[in-house]
Parts: structure tokens; C-alpha cells; sequence
């Protein structure tokens, strides 16, 4: 069996050096040097806003569920996918009050709102006209 080769020439790799050289790295150098202990200490908190989160009846996407709640302002959209289960709020609930020992019934459809869909489907995203700042996946 004959496979062909697609192989670089000598005059790609010096192209590919000066496409390079022409990107400045010095304004990533500094936010990086920014980004430390120190830095972190003095600044305040930033509203995380509206979030979508994917993922949300697996371990971390509860633990993620729960923080928000306990800790932010937004609304938190929660895209579930419907499965083999009739009610994907009430499987949400019960899962909280699984981890929890709180299904936060008072939340849903002010704070907490459950969307059936899937992530990988873009017409589930398009026919709720959602608004959020943040996907969490």
C-alpha cells in the first residue's frame, strides 16, 4: 500500500518562523504577571451575571449549582437533557436534595431555571432566546 506524504518544504518552516515573529507577546506577559497571590487578595469580587450551566445533575455541575446559589446574584439556566425521565425540574430537585438535603424549591423560575435541551442541538438554544454572560460546561 502506497500512502502519500504531505510533507513541509524548507520555505514553509521559514514562513511559519516569521508568521510567528510577527505576534508581540508582551501584553499576555503582562496581564500574566499581574495575575499572582497579591493581586488576587486586593481585588473584589465580580458579579458572575446570567449563567448557562451544561453538565448540571453530574457531581460537579450539583457542586456548581450549589455554589451559585449560595454565593452569586444571577439567574442560573440549567440545560438538561430529558432521557428516560418525564420531568427534568423535578429531577433536578431531587438531585439537589440528594447532595444537599435542599431541593431550593423557592428558587425555581426566579434564581434557578430549567431548560430541556440538549447542548449539542444549536435549535435549543435559538427557540428560548436566552440571556446570559457566562456558559459553564
Amino acid at each position: 500500500m502506497n500512502k502519500q506524504r504531505n510533507d513541509l518544504n524548507i520555505g514553509d518552516i521559514d514562513n511559519l518562523d516569521s508568521d510567528f515573529n510577527k505576534y508581540s507577546t508582551k501584553r499576555f506577559n503582562d496581564i500574566l504577571k499581574k495575575q499572582n497571590l497579591e493581586q488576587f487578595k486586593t481585588q473584589s469580587k465580580q458579579d458572575l451575571g446570567n449563567v448557562l450551566l451544561t453538565g448540571t445533575t453530574g457531581f460537579l455541575g450539583m457542586h456548581l449549582l450549589h455554589e451559585f446559589i449560595k454565593n452569586e446574584n444571577g439567574k442560573i439556566y440549567c440545560m438538561l437533557r430529558k432521557g428516560r425521565h418525564t420531568d427534568v425540574e423535578k429531577r433536578l430537585k431531587s438531585l439537589l436534595f440528594y447532595y444537599f438535603d435542599n431541593s431550593y424549591d423557592e428558587l425555581f423560575n426566579s434564581k434557578i431555571h430549567v431548560i430541556e435541551g440538549d447542548v449539542t442541538n444549536i435549535d435549543d438554544f435559538k427557540k428560548k432566546h436566552l440571556h446570559f454572560q457566562l456558559i459553564l460546561l
